[in-house]
């Protein structure tokens, strides 16, 4: 049975302005997607008529009548969408998913045109990439002529920018979303994601920013694998996928044993986290290393736990993320606790983990170790039913909220990620991680970052800085308004994009957002920030929740 008949989930696919159906993005997805058992559906927003007379609230009632099709097949409580939007693409599946928040599962959203009818009179001037009339003469002449991707010329009324003053121009969604968009976007300029970051802290709290060094286009070959990915990742396909596999595998009746051994196979988290020393020189060995820039992410952490906390005294980490939950377990971990962990949340020390993204799975995870009581739709309401004290119905407790501004990069043959990390909350560090699908991998993976830290003289600034290292010479401190941190430094290269992180720089709260610092900080500010050999969440409990820290470290999770 084809996924696309038995999961709850249609995919759908929206094409930009002045473009069709058969876009060159919607149909390299359809294609890549199609063996992952996913039918993405390319829908035409204008209609059956040319490019240039697109609507907005036609554009809208396309996505209507995907919706209409499937809730009359198979019933409204059994369908939700999963779009994919690109450009005006991109602001329409949010338009829509806030006018119907109850039929829009998740999204990736590619440059989204967010306040397009803003852009206009940049984007018709002389010298644009659209070129004369400006917009007076648009205005005046009732339409003008418009390039299309292939250089043909179609006729655009001027009514279109009307239309689109008629909806928000930053919608006000609530689903979980990602946002990819590219540094040298001519058409849709990047500031106008940030801003929507900044300005809107409800749809920070579900959305993942992702910034890669491209343009409107998003077709460099580097931004389409990572685009691919992206989507499979934020969608769970590949998880899916390898169940569908292993359900193959189980209809072709093998062994018992290798049937459980395929049923049992999960990703396992390989990392190592580290001080930084110097940013700048941290940069320097990663070309050296040849390694690539992926992009730069912004994203919002709230993680969970019961009262008295069992799941962290575990080491099992609950946490949610741009709207989804993920459970991360060290391997062996049982419920009574022992010397099985074989993962730890510290810094410089092995981490091995495993991580769970599949919700039900990791319900039955938590109801089978620690809480008997939960249902299957405990995670899946939590975030509506959330209570003013951070609780939800299951009684998980919101401890620790902050955001992250994340430089991405890849190096070594196989790969190694390296995370440059900077936190709302202002500390920073660096973390050098592999994937693993088996215990096997696990030793050569661990041998391998580790040279690799050695290479990046990552290795070395454990020596030369610690618990007892000096006091940071210059300490963060927020700005008047609450929301974006100084380090008192400049920011400076090119990687300083200014997106603000969101978080609690002081005495935070258990929920609740503020607080900012650039991303892209280099040299002095994470020279003080990095002097302490924690990660992000093991300094923000020492700082905020000094008893949770002191219980960790005597159940030898923290060091």
């Amino acid at each position: 049975m084809s996924m696309a008949s038995s999961s709850p989930f249609r995919y759908v696919y929206l094409h930009g302005w002045l473009s069709g159906p058969q876009s060159f993005k919607g149909t390299f997805l359809k294609d890549k997607l199609s063996p992952l058992g996913i039918d993405l559906q390319l829908i035409d927003l204008n209609r059956g008529k040319p490019p240039g007379q697109m609507t907005y609230d036609g554009a809208l009632i396309a996505v209507d009548e995907v919706w209409e099709r499937e809730a009359g097949a198979h019933g409204e409580g059994e369908v939700k969408l999963r779009l994919i939007g690109s450009s005006l693409g991109g602001y329409f599946a949010a338009r829509y998913a806030e006018l119907h928040p109850n039929r829009v599962d998740r999204m990736v959203l590619l440059c989204p045109a967010f306040d397009f009818h803003n852009q206009f009179r940049k984007l018709t001037g002389e010298n644009t990439v659209f070129g004369p009339p400006d917009m007076d003469g648009w205005q005046s002449a009732g339409s003008r002529p418009f390039p299309m991707p292939d250089g043909s010329l179609v006729d655009v009324p001027f009514s279109f920018v009307d239309g689109a003053r008629g909806h928000h121009a930053f919608p006000l969604y609530l689903c979980p979303t990602t946002i990819i968009h590219g540094l040298d976007d001519e058409i849709i300029p990047v500031d106008t994601t940030k801003q929507f970051w900044e300005t809107h802290e409800d749809q920070g709290e579900v959305t993942s920013l992702l910034l890669v060094p491209d343009q409107h286009a998003l077709t460099a070959p580097n931004t389409l694998s990572l685009t691919l990915k992206t989507i499979t990742d934020f969608f769970r396909l590949s998880h899916t996928n390898k169940q569908q596999q292993q359900q193959q595998q189980q209809d072709q009746a093998p062994p018992p044993a290798a049937a459980a051994a395929a049923v049992a196979a999960a990703m396992i988290e390989v990392e190592r986290k580290f001080p930084m020393l110097d940013e700048s020189d941290l940069e320097r060995a990663i070309e050296r290393e040849g390694g690539q820039l992926v992009g730069e992410q912004a994203f919002v952490d709230t993680y969970f736990d019961w009262e008295g906390y069992p799941l962290t005294l575990h080491n099992c980490w609950l946490r949610r993320r741009a709207g989804l939950w993920e459970l991360k377990t060290p391997r062996g971990v049982t419920k009574e606790g022992g010397d099985q962990y074989s993962g730890h949340e510290g810094e410089g020390r092995l981490a091995i983990f495993e991580e769970e993204l599949d919700e039900d799975k990791i319900v039955q995870y938590l109801k089978t170790h620690f809480a008997d009581h939960m249902t299957s739709d405990d995670l899946k309401t939590a975030v509506a039913e959330e209570t003013p004290g951070g609780g939800t119905r299951a009684g998980l407790q919101a401890f620790c909220h902050y955001g992250t501004n994340r430089r991405k990069y890849v190096a070594g043959d196989p790969a190694i990620t390296i995370d440059v990390d900077s936190a709302s909350f202002g500390y920073g560090c660096v973390e050098l991680e592999r994937m693993c699908v088996s215990d096997e991998e696990t030793a050569a993976a661990t041998r391998d970052i580790d040279s690799m830290a050695k290479r990046l003289n990552l290795a070395s600034s454990i020596a030369q800085t610690g618990e007892h290292a000096p006091a940071p010479q210059s300490a963060p401190q927020p700005s008047a308004d609450g929301r974006k941190l100084s380090l008192g430094l400049p920011s400076s290269g090119p990687l300083s994009l200014g997106i603000p992180l969101r978080g609690e720089p002081e005495s935070p709260p258990p929920r609740g957002v503020g607080g900012g610092l650039p991303l892209g900080s280099q040299g002095g500010p994470h020279r003080a920030a990095m002097s302490v050999q924690r990660g992000k969440l093991e300094e923000w409990i020492r700082r905020y929740s000094p008893q949770h820290f002191d219980l960790l470290k005597d159940a030898k999770i923290f060091q």
